[in-house]
C-alpha cells in the first residue's frame, strides 16, 4: 500500500505487522471466546466455520480462536475443539480456510486446563486435584 493511501485510512483500517512477522490487514480483532461449536468428539463443526467466515466477511483483520484443547481427556467446557492428533485435521483446515477467505488472519488459542479442568468433563482422573489455597 502506498504511503498516500495509508494516510487516508483511519487508524483502525491501517495494516499492522506483528513482531512475529504476521501482517494483519487492519487493526480490528476478535478476541478469544469459547464458542462451544465442536461436535461431541471435539471436531470443528460447519457452524464454527460459518461463524468465523461471517466475522471475516465483516472485515475483522485478526480472529483469535476460543480454547482449542490439546488433550481430549481434559476440557474447560463441553464442545470445545480438540486438536491433539490428525483425526480432525480436515475439519480444522476447513475452519481455518473459512476464517481466512477474506484476508483475515487467524491465531489459535491452545489450552490444557490442568488443575482447573471441569471434573465432570475429565475422561480420567490422572490430573492432581485442585488445591484449596488459604490466604492470610
Amino acid at each position: 500500500m502506498k504511503k498516500s493511501q495509508t494516510q487516508k485510512l483511519s487508524p483502525l483500517q491501517q495494516p499492522l505487522k506483528l513482531a512475529c512477522g504476521i501482517s494483519i490487514p487492519n487493526r480490528i480483532a476478535k478476541s478469544a471466546m469459547s464458542e462451544q461449536l465442536a461436535d461431541r468428539h471435539g471436531s470443528p463443526t460447519i457452524d464454527l466455520q460459518q461463524l468465523y467466515a461471517a466475522w471475516a466477511r465483516g472485515g475483522t483483520g485478526l480472529l483469535i480462536t476460543g480454547n482449542v484443547m490439546i488433550d481430549h481427556r481434559a476440557f474447560v467446557e463441553p464442545r470445545n475443539v480438540v486438536l491433539e492428533d490428525e483425526r480432525f485435521l480436515q475439519a480444522n483446515t476447513l475452519w481455518a480456510q473459512a476464517a481466512q477467505a477474506n484476508g483475515s488472519k487467524i491465531i489459535m488459542q491452545i489450552n490444557h486446563p490442568g488443575r482447573v479442568a471441569v471434573l465432570p468433563l475429565l475422561k480420567n482422573r490422572s490430573h492432581p486435584p485442585q488445591l484449596d489455597w488459604i490466604y492470610p
